[in-house]
């Protein structure tokens, strides 16, 4: 990898476009926080505006570049997989906690995307009564632990807010519902490493007991190797490290 940037995401693909024209890239990798299949949003409830888009069509032909699109948590993991926290690992599940809670497996090497939109835990459902959640069920893990409902629940207006705040009870809840979803994906997945990344992961030291915790309760009673759980390595550049990997090997 030469360089790298970062810009706040543009609201309408349009506009994304525009700016990635300026940089004359011949190669654009898109890492999506939404359901991204063959080249299109498929489903984005955190930005409607490219719902139903196909994205990687329309930014090639903008820009002359070869496109490849796909969910930031599937490119996030491969990243950390590979470069970063898991490598090694044989199965890596990676976590990403923010707006939302992504995530994504990778299985020697390679990223498992099921029949196309595999490994959204969290639409995972965990509290058939709690809130609404974006997607249109009720009481998904994301309902509880997106960044704008966990900081609504306690009368924060970000998590950095929480995070300076220390607040014992408020992190308490949250990591008792992160352990209990990842509890989850351990009784049916079996990973060799679990990698937590994304914004909230920095407030680790504040939600890991109770995490750990949750953990310890909602897995199977049985000996069982470890699975090791990790920050991950290399923090806002792990999905752009899946990305350049994915652009330069397609078929992971």
């Amino acid at each position: 990898m030469v360089d790298s940037g970062a810009f706040p995401t543009p609201r309408k693909p349009d506009e994304l476009a525009g700016q990635l024209k300026e940089m004359k890239p011949s190669v654009i990798a898109v890492a999506f926080a939404g359901f991204a299949h063959q080249g299109k949003i498929a489903f984005s409830p955190n930005l409607p505006e490219y719902q139903g888009f196909p994205l990687a069509e329309f930014l090639s032909r903008e820009t002359s570049a070869r496109v490849v699109l796909d969910n930031d948590a599937n490119l996030f993991t491969l990243g950390e997989a590979k470069r970063g926290a898991a490598r090694g690992a044989r199965t890596v599940l990676g976590l990403t906690l923010g707006t939302g809670i992504g995530g994504g497996l990778v299985i020697d090497g390679k990223v498992y995307r099921g029949a196309g939109f595999a490994l959204e835990p969290g639409h995972m459902i965990v509290d058939p009564n709690g809130p609404p959640c974006g997607c249109g069920n009720r009481g998904c893990l994301e309902s509880l632990l997106g960044e704008e409902a966990f900081c609504a629940r306690f009368g924060y207006a970000s998590a950095k807010e929480a995070f300076e705040a220390g607040d014992e009870k408020a992190w308490d809840f949250y990591g008792y519902w992160l352990g209990l979803g990842i509890a989850n994906l351990l009784n049916i997945l079996d990973p060799d490493a679990v990698v937590l990344g994304g914004g909230i992961a920095g407030a680790t030291e504040l939600f890991e007991k109770p995490m750990i915790a949750a953990i310890a309760g909602g897995t199977v009673k049985w000996k069982r190797r470890k699975t090791r759980l990790a920050r991950s390595e290399l923090g806002d550049k792990a999905a752009l490290w899946g990305g350049y990997l994915l652009a330069e090997n397609p078929g992971d």
